[in-house]
């Protein structure tokens, strides 16, 4: 029993060196989640992103929710602490994309190759197979070389599949709110003889 909670342990616990997050289980599962978004076709990758949005969402759902309760209940009783509280997250969030230009870099990589991809493999003039084992090499290299580049700054590859693999769930909480608010705003629903009075 001992055995296996030092296991879990280990494979919970956030690797400290280089070498420990490129041996780590997150690293690997990085890597065979990549060359599944590249090898599948597009109804495959609609699926595989649907999979890490439930996932995801599963979650960062209830977090979200509970987060969402306290923020409303705080704040609630005190407006100007909100737009206090609001301010310091989009200057931390600022500064987030700023300093770590690293994982935009492999994010917008991780996301777009297996589309560029797949559109390669369509209007190649050589074999199939031939094109997917070249490409799929190159696009890993390329990967690690990304990889070894956030690697740099941080050593969490636990964080950096989680990061990964939560975008198409971030993506999907930006576009969401903006096309029902269009859709229910208050100005489509008002007769012409009242908008002046929003």
């Amino acid at each position: 029993m001992n055995r296996l909670l030092t296991r879990i342990k280990t494979l919970i616990q956030a690797p400290k060196t280089k070498q420990e997050a490129v041996g780590s289980w997150s690293h690997w599962s990085l890597f065979i989640l990549f060359g599944l978004l590249c090898i599948v076709p597009f109804w495959g990758k609609g699926l595989i992103l649907l999979a890490l949005l439930g996932l995801v969402a599963l979650i960062n759902g209830p977090m979200l929710f509970v987060f969402g309760m306290i923020y409303t209940a705080l704040f609630s009783l005190f407006p100007p602490l909100a737009l206090l509280f609001s301010l310091i997250l989009l200057i931390r969030e600022t500064f987030f994309f700023v300093r770590n230009w690293r994982f935009g870099l492999l994010a917008t990589y991780f996301y777009g190759m297996p589309v560029l991809f797949t559109l390669l493999l369509t209007h190649s003039p050589y074999p199939i197979v031939v094109t997917k084992l070249i490409l799929l090499c190159l696009s890993l290299l390329i990967l690690y070389a990304l990889s070894a580049l956030v690697y740099t700054r941080s050593f969490n590859s636990h964080g950096l599949l989680w990061n990964v693999i939560s975008i198409p769930y971030d993506v999907l909480l930006f576009l969401i709110p903006k096309r029902f608010s269009k859709r229910f705003s208050r100005q489509t629903h008002l007769s012409p003889a009242r908008k002046h009075f929003k």
